[in-house]
């Protein structure tokens, strides 16, 4: 994986994506069971977008 690569390199690549769309192409990939997507997903929705909406 070339991003993980470049995160565990400590070399952040410059994009236009927003951090949304990001967590979203996160757990597409991330080959989880449905029940641990469910959990995350209920998470992120409850903790972290509303947090990153905030910070714009």
């Amino acid at each position: 994986m070339k991003l993980q690569s470049q995160v565990d390199k400590q070399w952040v690549p410059s994009t236009n994506v927003s951090f949304s769309y990001a967590i979203d192409e996160w757990l597409r990939g991330s080959g989880t069971e449905s029940t641990t997507r469910h959990a995350y997903v209920g998470y992120i929705e409850r903790r972290i977008r509303p947090r990153s909406v905030r910070c714009r």
